[in-house]
């Protein structure tokens, strides 16, 4: 041992000292790498082919490839065959790839692939539309050689594939495949320019700087070793002509022939390629301790197996040793999907130590392409073993050895194509063969060790109960070269995963009997026994309740024949043990009881046994030691019943049942043990029951159950906790969902754009806390995220007259070095400005100033990136040419540096050092300007793609595997598939997003093999073409799902967990097979960017290629603002667009610039109108033909058009009570109609599209905007002139024209705009306004020529166009514009705005302060108000008191009549109207997202109509009722009394007794208007306003005139989210800057400069004293390293011959010199004073002898940690001596008067068990 130690110090430091003088001595060996061909002209290099050494190459480089020309020595069209080798230990990589290079147009598509995909070798050959592709082998990355041997002839079209040799066993091996395409190809172009066509073969990899446009498949390049490339080629296509009856024209045996011979090959370009097949391991071996070194090419890995070492190199004896209580388990995830492959050779190997009989000790299985599954398992003390790969189950039990006698034993299954070999504790005990044809392991993808998550399995599938958890220890866990303990230890694998609630539990711990925890009251579990006369039950206990049912029964009475008439209870009575038989169960009034008398202590272990022995003899134990018995009087036993309950039991509606809260272990009933493992599967449990060592009886003592500061509020009802995350930032379950952003431009995406200061969260749910920031956000999207500093403008660092050397800290608005790293990262681009101003100050970069960033690199440069040098030096400006910095010019004067750091390592400096220089002087000064770091975008912008039509989609290989998700979208489909990660197998997770509706995304996924799924409402529409982003994060209890601003949270239950997420991800769709059971099945037309994959951005741009159609890189919209015209909306198809015309009827065209409504006339008065005459029997098409038209109009009744023929055929579009549009027509003898209704904006003077579809003469459609109704009356004419023509429907006929006896001449004629009421009777009038884009049969009728036409044609006022004043809104504050089109002006109704004037913009007002009013009295000589109309508008920021604020007053005087307006406390409004007849209350509630004391505008609207009555408050109108009844609430006395008409703006009137308890209102009342019947009342106008009536008005109090407040910005209602941001504050807002940064200080550095070399003088030092002093100091390193490495061998080579010497604990080590004495208390546990305990009992037992019974019992103490393990073999107290002197002193390391106290403490009891 000792001579191997030196051996490798020697050898390390040769090859360390090698390596140095090597570099430093520019050593000219011979290197093995081949250089660089693409950059240098070289011959080609032809391989000779005789040496075979040669012929190999190792692919280490990330850019490693071959390359060869293969024009004439691989020919497409030549029957062809490649041979080579391989060997790697990777699952993926290249082999080879062929194509073609510079093809002719129309050449089809070429591709042959050979490569290694999961294990397996793959080829693809693909020639135009055909393309062919199989697998052969399995488990080919064993890092053995295999040979490929690729056949190809393309006249008859085969492809055979060979691997290795043709008898091998491999899968598919010798498979054959037709290329069809090829060979007709080859066919069709024989003889012709085919020839000529060039390829290339590439090995290993492909070269990235000359990327193949066409190429398919984006592979891994290969690692490992490729050589012995060997072609075979035919002369040529026609040579295949003339052997076309020949199919196999290659020999594979026949080298001699003049066809078939071995031709070199020419490397025509390679890359970082090494001769040979490099072997890391013989280069380097660092493998310690005789362990395996591996060679993996690009670094090397030991295998610690058989050391009884561990670490990377298999040196430390730090062993990682776990312990698991039955509770928990480890899984060990093998390799990701995308790697798993078949294995034949697998090691499987483990140490335990257990005392249990039953436990899970290795489970792995795999589902695809069969089932097959290992497993280890302990059944009574021995071992199972059982394996299946598919052919056959093989099954081994060792039985000769007993595995759980608490002794360290070792298995391990090695497993070789079909042996497999068990061994225990090294001995060969199994040789099996497996049966089948299938040998290969296929994990999927996971092993477990000790245990399986139940939820996850059938248990039909494992041939063991999964409930059998592993209790005791674990070590040296392989899985092949995995040290699966050391993993978990180092915690840098995340694919070692330890199951529990706690953490790991890491070295062999004593292990109680495993406990029963009972969180609630109401907690138990029931066990069946059989029916017995006898009972024997014992438990022990651990609770904090004094009262507690422990355990409970029925019981048979001989007395009574009822069953179940007594019950029986074991129970605390105020920590007494007692056991009571009870009559009732409903209360524990006694018949019998017994009692030990002896109080139990709280939270300490304590037991209790029962024994009745059939005879009515009771006998109840407390602690093994004090036992009370008696026998049953009253009553006899005849039989228990067989159902036990532990826990709250039998007993029920009573205060008195609650059940133990607390633990229970070591349960035997009727000699029968309860095994607490399999408690769920056995035995029914009722309530919260768990395993978890006893720390869980109160669930808030669960670690992380409430994570970043939220509260744990436990329930003792339920056992469940809830987390008050208030005040935290976090939401969810444990408070671990942050509700910030973690971005400035998420914070964009959710909806902020205004610049200004926010908080972010940069770790998101991560332990770093938020932070404020300032979010620069620009109108172009570029957003820039800025982090504040300490660092004052022009900090003086150099200051006059002062000398030293200082160093500065900076300190960046709560942002922690860690955090602002973070940021730097995770941004696109970062940067940070630096000014150094100076006076004769040098700033010597490197040696007297530099800085530190956040990185911790060493920041030596300014805005040059050069260390030593400034930006001027690169520009070569500086002052002094010589210098490299303008400050280091010696020149008298101001100078500065200034420039910009961009690296991300030099980006946020932290600390600044300024040493003193060599030219300092008295007046030297230099101020410091350090900029903030600013962060454009963050680099989720990047890598965006744009998928046009909806079959496309993207394969991201790498696939989501839980955790984080995010990805950004914007899109305008209704509906699409967002993404969808797949199931790679049926038993697999699967997780969908789908756009489901403009507002909303559905969520699907599976939980345990259910499936679940979440709809979330975003408060924004979806597909508008904006940016929207999905981020999904998940923990263990539950997932939370956003966009944009709204999230879900979706709550696991405890034995919830996701499906595996395995398989790809592909995002913009799926194909269509995995969505045919989908809601939504179309794919996603827009752009996606920023996929985030667990905090990892995903290049989307790499996963691009030639099958990927209809997708390109980048996002480009196509719409843009002024491209579609005519108000239509540019549809966004993201490759195209479509302009969706605002008036689809009226406008045509790809761009909706043609619009036909532009054609129009308008009429001025309702006499006018446009007649058109056409003579002849020819139909008139109006008549048959389709219709449009469009109006504007502000008339109730109007005839639009009518037309008619001789024969009395006519059709007519008229406005009906301003609702209706109606068409009328004859279909024969009757005359039928259509309405369609419109409502109100029929008159609005606002464009009315109809269209009359009449294309099915069976029907007519009639559309007006979006409405329609469908007349089913069929087009028919009359053919036959009568002066009476209807049968039916005369009266819809408005129009008549005059009907002479006689027929008149063939004609007919249209109206337009109404009649010639000379030729016809109308019963409605002609339309005042416009008539647009009449169109008849598609033909455009010209109405602007029309409207110019002669006075006989057009009749009355009409002018061309439609030119409406009201267009240009004249009409402000939302007045409803009307069009006088006769006296060309506009009149504006006011009564729906709150203001008033011509324009609605006069605002008359006057604000209140609490003591001010308006009196105004009026005359009004009406008894009786028949009608009421008040309107007013207000403003306040007061919220009412509980009285409420009362507005306005109105009293009328002859009609006993009182109305007011008050707002009351809960923002309501009250209006009342009182007679002594009647009462209208009114009281409008606003809803809770409304506050109307908000300092904005708001307005209402009272109106009475008889009792017809209208409230209508902001516009919106609310439901009203007037109540006609006698009240005594006002009198006519009582107003009489005050014989005046008065009202009151802004307060009360003391007389008013009936509103006394209302107060003055404060705030601002404005244009008040108020009508009793004929008469209007202004009193504010009145007052304020200038007017000047008979009223008289005064104003009493300080009243301020001017104008309310404006209404509050329309804000679209966002539903409440879980994510909640602070308020969006301006950077300039007070109380959000950084009002008090910490003061900078320089900070004296206590050093002397040292000035550094420089390059020049290092260069010149002699590299033989560089040498000799590095291997000095190595020598000594050395040297004092083998002297510890000695040592401690020595240590251990005594150890392992006195093993009872060593322990973990130094203080055991100690105590164990005089006497060796095995033994272990019984405990829980509590590892507090084990040893000390321990130590006292045998002081007490050995030395004072036996002591009085004691009266109160002590807690069963639990110990700590230690190497004495115990067996349990009787409840008494027992030692084994082993020293042969008796009478020598215990060795005790505890206090003197602790020991004298516990001596005379007489009660002291404890148990203790012996080891064996």
């Amino acid at each position: 041992m000792y001579n191997k130690y030196i051996a490798n110090v020697i050898f390390i430091i040769i090859l360390i000292a090698s390596y140095i003088c090597k570099i430093n001595g520019n050593n000219n060996n011979n290197v093995t790498e081949i250089v660089d061909t693409s950059k240098v002209v070289v011959k080609p290099n032809v391989v000779n082919t005789n040496n075979t050494t040669d012929q190999t190459y190792t692919f280490a480089k990330s850019n490693s490839f071959i390359r060869i020309n293969t024009s004439q020595s691989w020919h497409l069209f030549k029957a062809r065959e490649v041979v080579f080798h391989f060997r790697s230990d990777r699952p993926h990589g290249l082999l080879m790839y062929h194509t073609v290079v510079n093809p002719v147009q129309g050449f089809p598509v070429y591709e042959l692939y050979v490569m290694l995909e999961n294990g397996r070798l793959k080829i693809v050959h693909e020639f135009g539309a055909e393309q062919k592709f199989f697998f052969m082998g399995q488990g080919l990355n064993h890092d053995i050689y295999h040979t490929v041997r690729i056949t190809i002839n393309p006249l008859n079209g085969t492809l055979m594939a060979m691997l290795d040799k043709k008898a091998s066993n491999h899968k598919n091996n010798g498979m054959k495949i037709s290329l069809s395409s090829l060979a007709s190809y080859v066919l069709k172009k024989s003889g012709t320019t085919a020839d000529a066509i060039g390829s290339v073969l590439f090995f290993g990899g492909l070269d990235n700087r000359n990327p193949i446009a066409h190429q398919q498949y984006s592979v891994k390049r290969f690692v490992g070793c490729i050589g012995k490339i060997q072609f075979r080629a035919i002369a040529s296509v026609n040579s295949l002509a003339n052997n076309n009856n020949n199919n196999d024209l290659i020999d594979n045996n026949n080298n001699n022939s003049a066809n078939n011979h071995l031709k070199p090959f020419v490397i025509t370009n390679s890359n970082g390629l090494q001769k040979g097949c490099v072997n890391l391991c013989k280069q380097l071996d660092l493998c310690a301790n005789s362990a395996l070194c591996i060679n993996h090419y690009q670094y090397t890995s030991c295998d610690c197996f058989g050391t009884r070492r561990e670490d990377w190199h298999c040196r430390s004896d730090n062993i990682s040793v776990l312990t698991l209580r039955g509770y928990s388990f480890v899984s060990y995830k093998v390799y990701n999907y995308k790697d798993r492959v078949h294995s034949d050779v697998n090691r499987i190997s483990l140490h335990l130590k257990t005392q249990s009989l039953n436990g899970i000790l290795v489970y792995a299985r795999g589902e695809q392409p069969i089932h097959s599954y290992i497993s280890m398992h302990l059944r009574n003390g021995v071992l199972l073993f059982s394996m299946d790969l598919g052919g056959g189950q093989i099954n081994a039990t060792i039985d000769n050895i007993v595995l759980s006698d608490d002794n360290w034993h070792n298995i391990t299954v090695r497993h070789h194509a079909h042996d497999v070999y068990l061994y225990v504790d090294e001995i060969k005990v199994r040789s099996l063969k497996i049966p089948g044809h299938e040998h290969h392991l296929h994990v999927d993808p996971e092993i477990f060790i000790g245990g399986v998550p139940s939820a996850r399995f059938q248990p039909t599938l494992i041939p063991f109960d999964i409930n059998y958890r592993f209790v005791g220890c674990l070590k040296f866990v392989y899985f092949n070269t995995k040290s699966i303990l050391y993993e978990l230890s180092q915690q840098s694998n995340k694919a070692a995963v330890y199951h529990s609630v706690f953490q790991p539990e890491f070295g062999c711990r004593y292990i109680d009997p495993v406990p029963i925890t009972m969180s609630t009251k109401f907690s138990h579990f029931i066990i069946g026994i059989n029916n017995s006369s006898a009972l024997k039950l014992s438990l022990e206990f651990k609770s904090e309740k004094n009262n507690a049912i422990l355990a409970s029964g029925s019981l048979s009475d001989g007395h009574n024949n009822q069953s179940s008439d007594k019950y029986w209870f074991l129970h605390l009575d105020d920590s007494e043990a007692k056991f009571t038989i009870s009559s009732s169960n409903s209360s524990l009034i006694s018949v019998w009881s017994i009692t030990t008398s002896v109080k139990h202590l709280l939270n300490y272990w304590q037991q209790i046994s029962l024994e009745s022995d059939g005879n009515g003899k009771i006998m109840i134990t407390s602690n093994y030691k004090y036992t009370k018995e008696a026998v049953v009087e009253g009553l006899s036993i005849e039989y228990f019943h067989s159902n036990v309950s532990f826990g709250a039991g039998f007993l029920v509606n009573s205060s008195a049942s609650d059940g133990i809260r607390g633990c229970l272990r070591d349960i035997t009933i009727n000699r029968m043990s309860i095994d607490p493992r399999v408690i769920y599967d056995n035995y029914a449990v009722i309530g919260k029951i768990s395993l978890d060592n006893c720390q869980l009886v109160d669930p808030c003592n669960s670690p992380n159950v409430c994570e970043n500061g939220g509260k744990c509020i436990a329930s003792i009802e339920t056992g469940q906790t809830k987390c008050d995350c208030g005040r935290t930032g976090y939401v969810g379950k444990t408070c671990h969902f942050s509700i910030f952003k973690r971005t400035c431009e998420e914070l964009y995406l959710a909806g902020y754009h205004k610049t200004g200061i926010y908080i972010i969260d940069i770790d998101q749910n991560g332990p770093l806390p938020p932070a404020h920031v300032i979010c620069s956000m620009s109108e172009n999207g570029m957003i820039e995220t800025i982090v504040e500093h300490n660092i004052r403008h022009q900090l003086v660092v150099r200051e006059r007259g002062k000398f030293g050397n200082f160093y500065l800290n900076v300190t960046y608005r709560e942002f922690t070095p860690k955090m602002l790293h973070l940021l730097i990262m995770h941004s696109k681009q970062c940067s940070q400005y630096i000014k150094y101003e100076c006076n004769s100050a040098p700033l010597g970069l490197s040696s007297y100033t530099w800085m530190q960033s956040t990185a911790g690199n060493k920041v030596t440069s300014i805005g040059s990136g050069i260390s030593g040098r400034c930006k001027c030096s690169t520009a070569e400006n500086c002052v002094d040419r010589s210098k490299h910095c303008n400050c280091d010019s010696e020149t008298i004067g101001w100078k500065h540096d200034e420039g910009f750091f961009t690296n991300p390592k030099d980006v946020g400096i932290t600390r600044m050092f300024f040493l003193q220089t060599k030219t300092h002087i008295k007046d030297s000064e230099a101020h410091l300007i350090l900029g903030n770091v600013s962060c454009i975008n963050s680099n989720t912008r990047e890598y965006e793609i744009t998928f046009q039509t909806k079959e496309s989609y993207l394969e991201v290989l790498s696939g989501w595997e839980g955790g984080d998700l995010a990805v950004s979208f914007r899109t305008t489909a209704p509906k699409a598939v967002i993404f969808y990660q797949s199931p790679l197998h049926s038993h697999h997770g699967y997780f969908k997003a789908i756009l489901s509706d403009e507002y909303e995304i559905t969520f699907e996924f599976l939980v345990n093999n259910k499936p679940r799924s979440v709809k979330l409402v975003s408060s924004r529409r979806l597909n508008t073409g904006d940016w929207q982003q999905i981020w999904i994060d998940s923990d263990a209890h539950h997932m939370r799902f956003t966009v944009n601003l709204n999230s879900e949270l979706f709550d696991l239950e405890d034995d919830d967990e996701f499906n595996t997420f395995e398989g790809p991800l592909y995002v913009g769709g799926a194909p269509k097979h995995l969505l045919l059971n989908s809601e939504v099945r179309t794919g996603f037309i827009g752009c996606l960017r920023g996929l985030v994959l667990n905090n990892k951005v995903i290049n989307l741009n790499r996963h691009l290629h030639r099958k990927t159609t209809n997708m390109e890189k980048g996002c480009r919209p196509f719409c843009r603002p002024d491209l579609c015209k005519n108000g239509a909306t540019c549809v966004e198809l993201w490759g195209s667009y479509e302009c969706k015309c605002a008036n689809p009827v009226s406008q045509r065209g790809q761009h909706c610039e043609n619009d036909s409504n532009a054609n129009s006339m308008t009429f001025i008065t309702p006499s006018s109108y446009y007649q058109k005459l056409a003579e002849g029997k020819e139909v008139n098409p109006i008549l048959e033909k389709d219709i449009t038209i469009s109006f504007r109009t502000h008339m109730a009744n109007a005839l639009i058009f009518y037309a008619n023929d001789y024969m009395n055929n006519f059709v007519q579009l008229h406005i009906e009570n301003g609702t209706h549009v109606i068409f009328t027509f004859n279909t024969m003898d009757r005359v039928v109609r259509g309405a369609v209704k419109v409502d109100d904006i029929l008159t609005a003077g606002i464009p009315i599209q109809i269209k009359i579809d009449r294309s099915d003469r069976s029907k007519t459609v009639l559309m007006a905007n979006d409405a329609y109704v469908v007349i089913k009356h069929s087009i028919k004419f009359l053919t036959k002139y009568s002066q009476k023509p209807w049968k039916s429907g005369d009266e819809y006929e408005l129009v008549k024209p005059a009907r002479p006896p006689v027929p008149i001449e063939a004609h007919s004629q249209l109206f337009l705009g109404g009649v010639d009421e000379v030729g016809a009777t109308s019963q409605i009038q002609g339309i005042v306004g416009c008539l647009q884009g009449f169109m008849v049969g598609g033909k455009l009728f010209d109405l602007i020529s029309a409207a110019k036409e002669p006075s006989t044609v057009a009749i009355g006022q009409i002018r061309p166009g439609c030119t409406m004043m009201c267009d240009r809104i004249p009409c402000l504050n939302g007045g409803a514009c009307t069009e006088d089109w006769k006296n060309n002006k506009v009149i504006c109704n006011c009564s729906m705005t709150s203001y008033g004037g011509e324009t609605c913009n006069k605002d008359v007002g006057a604000r209140f302060n609490g003591r001010s009013l308006v009196r105004y009295t009026y005359e009004q000589n009406d008894s009786i108000l028949k009608q009421v109309s008040i309107h007013l508008a207000f403003s306040t920021d007061k919220t009412p008191e509980s009285t409420g604020r009362t507005l306005l007053v109105v009293k009328h005087l002859l009609s006993s009549t009182l109305i007011h307006i008050t707002l009351m406390a809960d923002h309501s409004l009250l209006i009342e109207e009182i007679t002594n007849s009647s009462k209208f209350i009114g009281r409008v509630s606003i809803s809770d997202e409304i506050i109307i004391a908000d300092g904005s505008r708001h307005w209402l609207l009272y109106t009475r109509k008889d009792s017809i009555v209208q409230l209508v408050v902001d516009s919106e109108i609310y439901d009203t009722s007037y109540e006609t009844k006698t009240t005594s609430a006002v009198s006519g006395e009582s107003l009489q009394a005050n014989d005046e008409n008065l009202v009151i703006v802004g307060a009360i009137h003391q007389k008013l007794a009936q509103i006394y308890n209302f107060t003055n209102f404060i705030g601002c009342v404005s244009n008040v208007l108020i009508e009793l019947n004929e008469l209007k009342l202004e009193p504010l106008e009145s007052a304020f306003g200038g007017r000047t009536d008979l009223s008289s008005v005064r104003v009493e109090g300080d009243i301020k005139q001017g104008l309310c407040a404006e209404f509050k910005e329309h804000i679209p209602v966002i539903s409440s989210p879980v994510i909640e941001l602070p308020e969006v504050n301006n950077i300039e807002t007070e109380n959000e800057l950084w009002l008090s940064p910490p003061e900078p200080k320089l900070i004296t550095f206590l050093t002397k400069p040292f000035v550094l070399k420089s390059s020049e003088q290092i260069n010149k030092t002699p590299i033989y004293i560089v040498c000799s002093t590095f291997l000095a100091i190595v020598f000594i390193i050395c040297f004092i390293y083998m002297w510890h490495l000695q040592r401690n061998y020595r240590i251990r080579q005594f150890q392992g011959e006195t093993p009872f010497f060593h322990s973990h604990s130094k203080h055991s080590r100690n105590s164990s010199r005089n006497r060796d004495v095995k033994f272990h208390m019984i405990s829980n546990g509590n590892n507090s004073d084990s040893e000390a305990a321990v130590k006292l009992l045998q002081h007490q037992e050995l030395i004072n002898g036996n002591s009085s019974p004691p009266q109160e019992s002590f807690p069963l103490k639990e110990p700590k940690a230690v190497d004495f393990y115990a067996q349990k073999t009787s409840p008494r107290i027992r030692f084994i001596d082993q020293m042969s002197d008796q009478s020598q002193d215990i060795n005790c390391d505890i206090n003197q008067k602790e020991l004298e106290q516990q001596e005379s403490d007489q009660t002291l009891t404890s148990r203790v068990r012996f080891a064996d």
